[in-house]
């Protein structure tokens, strides 16, 4: 019991040493920019926390990080490697849209219920094709996940510049959510809008399902070992095709809930690379639900406080994409070593003497 939990703390602290390294690295990194980085970094966590309006905009942008690393991370959880969230998000985005724009006439909230169940459902079709092809054809899901991105993309610019497009705009893009279909604004003055609560309740609901059902037990067990599960009686192939509809699922909600709480429509660029930070963040959180949610919180602080870094100082934006960087090699490395029998590789590693002919010294030949 003690070692399990000395392991758990290992784990929980390899983010967090990895967060502070690169911050410090980032001070030089700083420097070679030719400027100050006390006061760089002065006005990037003024950004973050410098007001209650600044706060809350790192809320509104660590809620789609949020669900886009939930999906991440109960995929490889399972065992299944997928970087198809980005498609999973625009085909959900677009089918709450459809929804909200074919039934405008209903009661706000129950378009909103609507909207939020038809971007799931989509998502979570999207993702159930990819786990499907993998558990039954076993086609390489990073590969069907990659290119279903892409038809997703596509499907949705002909969809928005067609069939979807809105009239009264010059600009391809679909036809605003109807104001009394929009999540409710939680403090007046700011964005910050019900989808908070929404992206908090996913992460109970994750954690729960994973940790503390024999579902979930399932789950973790074809993706540790899958060979040995289906010896034990589960069903891999059915269980890999749910997954990845969950995942997806939560992908839709990802694409839903920034429609109806942040941009209102679709159009190029709507949510743009969320699912390939979704990667990092579940990375960076150990795949853990609850390390998921406080990656997402760090990883929206560095885009916010970089950008009012930026207007502050001469200190580029991208920064912050280069401290993601090197939180993310930490992080890979540090979960590496935590591993007892890597620690016990390093502290038995030995630099050897070289050899005397090696050196260039005679030898008796």
């Amino acid at each position: 019991m003690r070692q399990s939990i000395h392991k758990a703390y290992q784990k929980a602290m390899v983010p967090i040493v990895s967060a502070l390294l690169a911050l410090a690295l980032g001070i030089f990194i700083i420097m070679l920019t030719g400027n100050d980085p006390l006061e760089a970094y002065q006005y990037m966590f003024g950004g973050m926390f410098g007001s209650f309006n600044n706060f809350s905009e790192l809320l509104v942008s660590a809620i789609p990080f949020i669900f886009t690393g939930l999906a991440i991370a109960f995929a490889y959880k399972s065992g299944v490697y997928t970087i198809g969230v980005d498609g999973q998000l625009i085909m959900g985005a677009m089918a709450a849209s459809l929804f909200a724009d074919t039934f405008s006439t209903l009661n706000g909230y129950v378009i909103m219920v609507g909207a939020i169940a038809c971007g799931m459902a989509a998502g979570a079709l999207w993702g159930a094709i990819a786990g499907a092809l993998k558990a039954y054809r076993k086609v390489n899901e990073i590969v069907s996940t990659l290119i279903m991105n892409y038809i997703a993309l596509f499907f949705a610019q002909y969809l928005y510049s067609g069939p979807l497009e809105a009239k009264s705009s010059r600009i391809p893009q679909t036809e605003k959510i109807i104001e009394k279909a929009h999540l409710p604004i939680l403090f007046d003055g700011t964005r910050l809008h019900s989808g908070l609560f929404i992206a908090i309740l996913s992460v109970i609901l994750v954690y729960y399902i994973l940790y503390h059902t024999s579902l979930g037990v399932k789950f973790r067990a074809v993706g540790i070992n899958g060979v040995a599960s289906q010896y034990n009686g589960i069903g891999v192939k059915q269980y890999t095709t749910v997954a990845m509809a969950i995942s997806g699922a939560i992908g839709g909600l990802a694409g839903t809930v920034e429609l109806l709480g942040t941009q209102f429509k679709i159009m190029d660029g709507f949510c743009a690379n969320f699912g390939f930070d979704g990667i990092a963040i579940a990375l960076i959180g150990q795949l853990h639900p609850i390390g998921v949610a406080f990656a997402a919180l760090f990883f929206a602080g560095l885009d916010v406080g970089s950008n009012s870094m930026e207007l502050m100082t001469n200190v580029p934006s991208s920064i912050a994409d280069i401290l993601q960087g090197i939180i993310i090699i930490f992080v890979v490395s540090g979960s590496v070593l935590v591993r007892e029998q890597n620690w016990k590789r390093l502290s038995k590693f030995r630099i050897k003497k070289m050899p005397g002919n090696l050196k260039g010294e005679k030898t008796g030949v």
